[in-house]
This record gives structure tokens, sequence and C-alpha cells, in this order.
């Protein structure tokens, strides 16, 4: 404690942090993992038919030529993309935060995060509460740029087609570094979601950001691309003729 008051003026508090250590910590790494991959799998349900329904029903032509069936009707999609993001980033962490607050004492929320010894590295300032606040932030951010690509699917493809692409793309790697191919974990999308394994140790923060910077990029690509395809072209591409 002291060590931390000289080197890094900060003041640390007595704080109980078996739980949040079992939480967050290396025991708590390969939980989190499989958490993250429960959250891309149910947003891949909830979204594969987002754009591709109006497809399979036959009103896709019909929606984009009313006065707001392009942009307006594009915009209001996405609108459900960030909500349903942010249910089901609340549905999972939030029971997270429960499951282990019932066996463990997860309190001192105004705590320095440094005073829970296996989070001591953490280069930021902030209380214990701010910093699960910017963990579900930046993990909402990087479920919002998921959604994104699976909406940008959707308007390509069926919601089969949507669903099988996505599941192979998101969880794929993610699942066969599962099954012991562990090179896999370092370019899945679960891994930043995951996030604390590569947050703790210094060496992977780099890595860590890179894969933050690149899936936030190829969401709002995605989101483009999207756009693009949806408000704009003639209804004679639409009708193939």
């Amino acid at each position: 404690l002291e060590n931390l008051k000289q080197k890094r003026n900060i003041e640390p508090w007595l704080v109980n942090g078996v739980g949040y250590s079992l939480m967050l910590g290396e025991r708590g790494f390969p939980r989190q993992f499989r958490r993250a991959m429960l959250e891309v799998f149910i947003l891949i349900l909830v979204l594969s038919a987002i754009f591709s329904q109006e497809r399979s029903f036959g009103t896709k032509i019909k929606i984009r030529t009313t006065k707001k069936g392009r942009l307006y009707f594009f915009q209001k999609k996405i609108g459900v993309i960030v909500v349903y993001s942010l249910l089901v980033n609340v549905l999972i962490w939030g029971y997270e935060w429960l499951y282990y607050s019932k066996n463990f004492p997860l309190h001192n929320l105004r705590a320095p995060i440094q005073s829970i010894a296996v989070l001591e590295s953490i280069p930021i300032n902030c209380s214990i509460a701010g910093f699960f606040a910017l963990l579900f932030l930046a993990r909402w951010m990087l479920i919002i740029a998921v959604g994104n690509v699976i909406s940008f699917l959707s308007t390509r493809f069926t919601q089969v087609g949507t669903l099988s692409i996505a599941t192979i793309l998101f969880l794929g790697p993610a699942a066969l570094s599962l099954l012991g191919i562990s090179v896999l974990e370092k370019i899945s999308v679960i891994t930043p979601i995951a996030m604390m394994g590569e947050l703790l140790e210094p060496w992977k923060r780099v890595s860590l950001l890179a894969q933050f910077l690149i899936l936030i990029v190829v969401g709002i690509i995605a989101l483009f691309i999207g756009c693009q395809q949806w408000c704009q072209g003639g209804i004679e591409h639409e009708t193939g003729n």
C-alpha cells in the first residue's frame, strides 16, 4: 500500500478483493472468454434477420420505394442494433456481477482500482466503479461493432446464411482455441471483448488496443457499406432487370 502511495500517488483502501480477483483475475479468464462467446452468439441469433427478413417476406422493394424506406429505415435498424447490444451486454455481464456478489463481497466501489491486488498494474487512476463502467462501455462498443458486421451480412444474405457466416466468422476461431489451437485466440474477436486476460498483462496491452481499434474500424466500415447497400441502387437492381 505504501509503495502505491509513494510511486504513483495513489492512496489505496483496504478492500476484500477475493470476489473481484476471482471475477477479473487469471482464474476468471476462461469464464470471461466463454461469457463473451455467449454474448456474441446471442447477438447473432437476434440480429441475423434484421435486414434479411425484408427479402424473405418480399417487402424489401416496397419498403425502399417509400419516403422513409431508405436512410430513415436504415437508421431505425441501427438503433435496434444499439439497443439489443446494450441489453445483451447488461444480461451477460450483469449476471456475472450477480454470480460473484452472491458468494463474495463486492463492496468499496469508490476505492481506487489499485486497491485490488490483481488490478494493481492497471495504468489508469479511477475507482472500482469507474473501472467497471469503462469495462462495460468498451465491451458495448465492441458488441455494437459486431452487430454492425452482422447487419451488413444481413443485407447480403438470407437469415440462415447470415447466421452461418457470422457464427463461423466470430465464434469459429474462439471455439477452436478452446479445443487447443491457442494461436487462433489472438485473431478471435472474442479476445478483446473478454478483455481482462490481455489488460492485466502490460506487454499485451498494445495488442489489445490494436484489436479493439481494428474491430471498431471494421464495424464502422460495415455500417457504411451496409448503408450504401440499403440506401442506394435502383429498383431495377433489386428486381434483377
